[in-house]
C-alpha cells in the first residue's frame, strides 16, 4: 500500500537544522531533475517579476527569498515542515509510534521543486507549486511526469495506491500501472450535493490517519476500501461557522481498469 499526498504552501520556516542535500533526499535518480530545476528557480526567483512568473500575489511575493535561500538555510523532515489543512488533520508529529511507522513507510509526498519526497527526507522552506508553469521549463507537471512514472513504477506497480493528491499533483503521475483509490469529497445537504474544498482537505487528512491506525503497510486493495468504508465512524468536525460535520456515507464505485494493468477507483466521502 502507498498513500500519495500533496505538499502544503503553508509550511513551519525551520529555525535551526542541516543544510539541505539534494543528494541526500530519496530516490537519488531524480537527483538531475531535481537540481536543474532548482538552479531554474533560483535564477528566477531574483528577477524584477518574480512574483508574476510564478504566479504570486503581494502577500506570498516575500516567500520567494525561500527559493534563494535554499542551500543556506536550515531544513527539517517533510512531515514536520508541511502545516497546511490536510497535514494539521494527519498531525504525523503526534502519530502513536505503531501508526507513525505505517505512515513513514507508505506515505509519499510530491513536489513542485523536488518530484516526490518521503516523509522523512530533510527539506528547507521552499514555494514551486506544481500548477506553475517556468520559462525553459514548461508547466511542471509536464516536466516531472516521465521521470516520476519511471521512479514509481519500480517502486509501485501493480500496488494499491490512495490518492489524496490535487489536480496538478495527479497530472504529474497518473500511475496508470498502479490501482488507484481517489479520495473525493461533497457535502449532501436538503437532497443536495457540493463540492467543498477546504473542509475536503481536512477530511482527506483525517482518511489518511485513520488508515495508519487500522491498516498495515501491506495492505491489499479491499482492506483499504473496507477501511475507508468506516470512515463514518470518524468524529465530525467542526466548520468555519461552528456546524458540525461527519461522514455519513462512502461510495464506492466499479474500479475502471486502465490500458497497463492498473485501475482507478473514485471514491467519495459523502458529508452533510
Amino acid at each position: 500500500m502507498f498513500i500519495w499526498l500533496p505538499p502544503s504552501e503553508s509550511k513551519t520556516t525551520p529555525a535551526h537544522g542541516p543544510r539541505f542535500d539534494v543528494t541526500q533526499l530519496a530516490r537519488p535518480e531524480l537527483a538531475s531533475w531535481r537540481e536543474n530545476l532548482i538552479h531554474t528557480v533560483q535564477a528566477l526567483s531574483v528577477r524584477d517579476d518574480a512574483a508574476q512568473l510564478f504566479g504570486l500575489g503581494p502577500a506570498s511575493a516575500a516567500d520567494l527569498q525561500a527559493n534563494i535561500d535554499l542551500y543556506s538555510a536550515p531544513c527539517d523532515a517533510a512531515e514536520n515542515l508541511f502545516t497546511g489543512v490536510l497535514y494539521d488533520a494527519v498531525s504525523f508529529p503526534t502519530l502513536p509510534e505503531q501508526h507513525h511507522a505505517v505512515a513513514l513507510e507508505t506515505t509519499r509526498v510530491f513536489s513542485g521543486l523536488f518530484g516526490v519526497v518521503n516523509l522523512d527526507d530533510v527539506l528547507p522552506n521552499h514555494r514551486l507549486a506544481m500548477g506553475t508553469k517556468l520559462p525553459d521549463i514548461g508547466p511542471l507537471p509536464t516536466y516531472w511526469k516521465k521521470p516520476l512514472d519511471t521512479s514509481l513504477k519500480a517502486e509501485a506497480e501493480g500496488a494499491p495506491i490512495v490518492d489524496a493528491r490535487s489536480g496538478p499533483y495527479r497530472s504529474a503521475c497518473l500511475a496508470p500501472w498502479a490501482h488507484r483509490i481517489e479520495i473525493g469529497v461533497v457535502r449532501q445537504a436538503k437532497g443536495k450535493r457540493s463540492v467543498i474544498s477546504h473542509d475536503a482537505k481536512r477530511w482527506r487528512g483525517r482518511a489518511c490517519a485513520h488508515l495508519y491506525a487500522s491498516i498495515s503497510a501491506d495492505a491489499d486493495f479491499d482492506a483499504i476500501v473496507e477501511a475507508l468504508c468506516s470512515a463514518t465512524t470518524l468524529d465530525p468536525i467542526m466548520d468555519a461557522q461552528g456546524g458540525a460535520h461527519a461522514v455519513i456515507d462512502v461510495e464506492v464505485p466499479e474500479a475502471k481498469p486502465t490500458k497497463q494493468g492498473g485501475s482507478l477507483t473514485h471514491l467519495v466521502l459523502v458529508t452533510d
